[in-house]
C-alpha cells in the first residue's frame, strides 16, 4: 500500500542485506520510472544507497523490449560498483 512506502524505504530497507523488488515496487521506493535498462540500473544504485548490498529488480518490462521476454537488472557488492544485467 502507498501509505507504507515511506516505512519500507526509510526503516526497512536500511536494515536489509538484499532486496528483490519488482519494477513497480522499485519505482515506488526510488521515485525513478523504470522504462529502460539504464533506468533499472539507476534504480538499483538508488536502492543500494538506501542500504542493501544486493539489489535485483525482477519482472521488468522495458519500453524498448519486443515483448517476448522479461528482463532482470541487478547489482551486488554495494558501493555503487555498477550493475549487472541479465535477461
Amino acid at each position: 500500500p502507498r501509505e507504507l512506502v515511506d516505512i519500507y524505504r526509510d526503516e526497512v530497507l536500511p536494515l536489509a542485506d538484499a532486496v528483490t523488488p519488482n519494477q513497480f515496487e522499485a519505482e515506488q521506493l526510488t521515485g525513478i520510472p523504470v522504462r529502460t535498462q539504464d533506468d533499472a540500473i539507476r534504480a538499483c544504485r538508488a536502492l543500494h544507497d538506501m542500504g542493501p548490498e544486493l539489489v535485483l529488480i525482477t519482472s521488468a518490462v522495458f519500453d524498448d523490449d519486443d515483448g517476448d521476454e522479461e528482463n532482470e537488472a541487478g547489482s551486488g557488492g554495494g558501493g555503487g560498483n555498477g550493475g549487472e544485467e541479465g535477461g
